[in-house]
């Protein structure tokens, strides 16, 4: 196991301690089902006198382990509805990877390739969206044109929508930099389309300063830091004409938090985020919204 992960473990091993010993002969199941605890070694950790003694003998077996049994633990956590712990250890390797604050929360989207295909295939009409008021702000800030089969959604379709919008919503309550991550699988890679869609929903706007506006910027391969500054550069000229030009990746993030900080009701989207870099440069706004079809972004 890499250091990171170990680092990781011990920096919540008194709440792992803590939470584990309640489910701590499920979570040993499905660990000797999955080859990371073997036969021998649960014999151990079920001699101890107590679970909590068994949780603690649990990690202590962990930091052994390589990188997959780490990962085979934290789906452990998950199946014994454990998500938050699972998260809050995932986020720590993150900030220890990255150097990065983990002050990220996702919303999955899961929608099936076929589902995907029958709704195209669908006679729907699209409707107005929500209103001449919300089209101007989304046309102003440059928000994709929602496909025809989102443009008056199924049920299913909705379900996924409103994900969006409650993770948008939580943004009205952060102060620091950070973002909500909005994750689509690599397969349908719909997740542009499903949060410009979002966008249009009438209750997103009716929770009073924020949104008032919506600055969408595509994002897509970067390939190296020039093309990460003409990305944050493109940005900044649509912004603020009369800023200094800026010649690196710092002087670039310092404008754009200028900028931003003038413009605090402001939802920033970054469309097709596929790196970290990405996401450590264009942290420049407590209200922002990425989406993504790298698992590993989330």
């Amino acid at each position: 196991m890499d250091e990171s992960r170990q680092a990781a473990l011990r920096a919540h091993r008194s709440e792992i301690v803590e939470q584990v010993q309640k489910c701590v002969d499920p979570i040993l199941d499905f660990l000797q089902r999955e080859l990371v605890v073997a036969s021998a070694l649960r014999d151990v950790i079920d001699k101890k006198p107590s679970s909590e003694d068994k949780a603690a003998k649990l990690i202590h077996i962990l930091l052994e382990k390589d990188d997959r049994g780490f990962e085979v633990f934290l789906e452990s956590l998950t199946e014994n509805n454990l998500n938050e712990l699972a998260n809050k250890i995932n986020g720590t390797v993150f900030e220890l990877e990255t150097g990065l604050e983990a002050k990220l929360h996702a919303v999955e989207l899961n929608i099936e390739e076929t589902t995907l295909k029958i709704i195209e295939k669908g006679d729907v009409r699209p409707k107005s969206p929500g209103g001449s008021h919300i089209a101007s702000v989304l046309q102003r800030g440059k928000v994709p044109t929602t496909p025809h089969y989102l443009a008056s959604p199924l049920s299913e379709i909705k379900e996924l929508l409103m994900k969006i919008v409650a993770g948008i919503l939580r943004l009205k309550e952060k102060r620091d930099n950070g973002f909500c991550i909005v994750y689509g699988d690599s397969t349908t890679r719909t997740e542009a389309d499903l949060t410009a869609a979002a966008l249009k929903i009438p209750e997103l706007w009716q929770n009073g300063d924020f949104p008032k506006s919506v600055i969408w910027h595509k994002i897509d391969r970067v390939q190296d830091d020039g093309e990460l500054l003409l990305k944050m550069k493109s940005l900044l000229s649509r912004l603020d004409d009369k800023h200094q030009p800026s010649t690196t990746l710092e002087e670039a993030k310092a404008s754009l938090c200028q900028v931003f900080a003038n413009n605090p009701h402001c939802l920033l989207v970054l469309e097709d985020v596929r790196s970290t870099d990405v996401i450590k440069y264009f942290d420049v706004h407590p209200r922002t919204l990425v989406t993504t079809h790298i698992k590993e972004m989330v």
